[in-house]
């Protein structure tokens, strides 16, 4: 968590945006990393929380988006029946398609069942859509896994740093290093929207 609070809040002072998949592990990070930039004047556009429909039915989800609001954007995905397995899958697009950049951290189930580890298909989306990547594997999950399976992903990742630097980063534990590296090589790539209505990238 404190890797993706520590970008957020990175991201938010430059004028960037995030855009996350509301996941319980980290939402609380960016959560706290919003919290204090909209307290400092900031635009609470500045993070968009997204949510599956399934999440966003019962009076605990609902409370949980009317606090989200206070400080983000809260995007629900509608319902994909009959198969509830699509809708994370749209939600998932839907991210990507709308990102310039993607920072994959961490991850679920890589060591157990690969075949259901989000963050690997997310990255290998990402990729496909010739999105920048960039990958944060030393504090362990999925990436962590994805690396040390197959570190031809890290010729592939199309942010602009070589190989060899891609796995630096992808190992680093220094937080504070880490975000520099990442934050400084985004602010290198084309990655402005003027469409975006808040005028934010």
């Amino acid at each position: 968590q404190r890797v993706v609070g520590s970008l957020a809040s990175a991201i938010f002072s430059e004028g960037g945006a995030v855009v996350h998949g509301s996941h319980p592990s980290l939402a609380p990070a960016l959560g706290r990393a919003a919290v204090d930039f909209v307290k400092a004047g900031g635009s609470r556009e500045a993070l968009t929380l997204v949510r599956a429909h399934k999440y966003a039915k019962t009076q605990e989800h609902l409370t949980e988006i009317e606090l989200e609001r206070a400080y983000a954007a809260v995007h629900i995905i509608p319902a994909s029946p009959p198969n509830s397995g699509e809708g994370l899958l749209t939600m998932r697009e839907w991210i990507i398609e709308r990102s310039d950049a993607v920072v994959a951290v961490g991850g679920k189930w890589y060591g157990t069942n690969k075949l259901r580890a989000g963050v690997p298909i997310e990255v290998e989306e990402s990729v496909v859509r010739r999105k920048p990547v960039f990958l944060v594997g030393g504090f362990g999950g999925a990436v962590k896994g994805m690396v040390a399976d197959s570190g031809a992903i890290l010729a592939r990742l199309r942010n602009g740093l070589p190989e060899e630097q891609n796995r630096v980063i992808a190992e680093g534990k220094d937080v504070q290093w880490l975000v520099q590296q990442i934050v400084q090589q985004l602010k290198r790539l084309p990655l402005v929207r003027e469409t975006v209505p808040s005028g934010r990238m």
